[in-house]
This record gives C-alpha cells, structure tokens and sequence, in this order.
C-alpha cells in the first residue's frame, strides 16, 4: 500500500518519491552554508560578554565551527550513501534549526554554563565555544553530502554536479559573512539574527520535504483527467 505523501519517513522501504532530486539543490546549498557562516560571525558577540573578545576567542569560534562542519559532513556523506532521502534532508535541516534556536537559550544563561574561573582562559574559552556552536555547526554540515547525493543522476557528471553545490554553497557562505558584519549586526542585533537563521533553516526543512513534488504529481494528474474527460 502506498504512504500518503503526508507520511514519507525516511525508514522501512524506501519510497520512490523521496529520492527525486531537489528542484534547485543550489539554493539549499548556498542558504544552509549561508546560515552557518551567519552563525559563525556572531558567536564572538554572543561569547564576547563572558569570555571578552579576543584572540582566543576567535580562534575557538572558527576551529569549533570547522570541527563541526568537518565531523558533520563525513557523517553526512555516510548517511547520504546508506539512504538518500528528501525526507531525511527535511530532518536535518529541522534539527539544524532546533540547535540553532538552541543557541538563543545558552545566549541567556552564559554564565552559568561557563567553565570555572580555576580553568586556563583558552579552555574556558573552547569550553563556551564547544557547547553553544559545536551542535549547530555539525548539523549544518550534514546537509551539503545529502543535496548533492540526490542531484546525482550519473556518473558521468559527479564533477560538475559536486562542484556546482559546493560553489553554492561556498557562495553561500561569503555572502553570509558581509551581510552579517556590515549589515545585520548593526542593524538587528544578534538574538534576532540568530532568531532569523533558525527561521531560515526550519523554511528549508519544510520545503525540502518530498510532500510538495508528491501534491504538485497529484495535481498534474487531475489536470490531466480533467482535460482527457473533456
């Protein structure tokens, strides 16, 4: 019996339906990396009121996010491989989202989540950096390995089709850094730019979802009896 497109779950027998590729698997791409890189630029503001701006802090910020991004696309590209899945992609991005808003709750209780003031700066630093950007950071990156598994029609074009998304994505993330350093931190402040970025990825969870290519079939067909019956 075929699941109505409302219940396409990535478990059990997979469903056709949920391994058709994205319609523009670059905007995903160049969105997700996007977000990730937004979260990047403010996590010194947001660390900055308990462990100050600083070099450490820096250097904590973008290893951390880099270890997750790392980790986080290997693991993606394992699970990518075992089961491509529009559904499942549609789970990352929620959860990257729920890790993302997660962000605005350790933003207001700081300090009592901060290492004790007995430990070396650079690993109370490392400690904040870890615990409020590691998750986030990890999540964002199993996306990329997903959309690009399910753009793959062929072989005979892995090369461009990998470097089209992960230009995308790159592109993505450079936009992500200048709007956020000479735009939005000055104009919005950084709760509601991380707000937003949790927003963002959640719409992308939403429209990644198999439901809507499997509704947009079904009313094609309609469309199509209407018009033999005529």
């Amino acid at each position: 019996m075929r699941r109505s497109a409302w219940f396409i779950l990535p478990v059990g027998q997979p469903d056709p339906r949920d391994s058709r590729p994205l319609r523009f698997p670059g905007v995903f791409a160049f969105l997700g990396n996007g977000c990730l890189l937004v979260l990047e630029l403010v996590a010194g503001r947001i660390l900055a009121p308990t462990v100050g701006v600083s070099l450490y802090t820096w250097t904590a910020v973008i290893g951390v996010v880099l270890a997750g991004i790392s980790l986080g696309s290997w693991v993606g590209g394992k699970v990518a491989d075992r089961r491509p899945s529009r559904s499942l992609l549609s789970i990352q991005f929620l959860l990257s989202a729920g890790a993302s808003a997660l962000v605005l709750v350790f933003d207001s209780n700081l300090d009592s989540v901060a290492a004790p003031f007995s430990w070396p700066t650079i690993w109370q630093v490392v400690w904040l950096a870890t615990l409020v950007f590691f998750l986030p950071s990890f999540l964002i990156g199993t996306v990329t390995p997903m959309i690009i598994k399910l753009a793959l029609t062929s072989l005979d074009v892995t090369g461009r089709v990998v470097g089209r998304i992960r230009a995308a994505a790159e592109l993505g993330a450079i936009a992500g850094v200048f709007l956020t350093g000479f735009v939005l931190i000055s104009a919005f402040g950084t709760r509601s730019i991380v707000a937003t970025v949790a927003a963002t990825l959640a719409v992308l969870g939403v429209a990644s979802h198999p439901i809507w290519k499997a509704l947009l079939g079904r009313s094609e067909a309609r469309v199509e009896e209407g018009a033999a019956g005529d």
